[in-house]
């Protein structure tokens, strides 16, 4: 599981965000609060994606 948290943004963005990510690394996953999911591990696509949309990436 790829877990993004902490995502400072009004709900339809991340709900635009997650979609995106979601159909860039061919999996499904959800959105909770300030939080999407994506299942599987997709670690450097996601963060080359969100680093693209200007977002701040920490790694843990």
């Amino acid at each position: 599981m790829t877990v993004i948290s902490d995502i400072i943004h009004n709900p339809q963005v991340i709900e635009k965000l997650a979609k995106k990510l979601k159909s860039s690394c061919g999996a499904g996953g959800h959105v909770e609060g300030k939080q999407i999911s994506i299942q599987g591990s997709h670690t450097a696509t996601v963060k080359k994606i969100l680093e693209k949309e200007g977002f701040s990436v920490k790694v843990k």
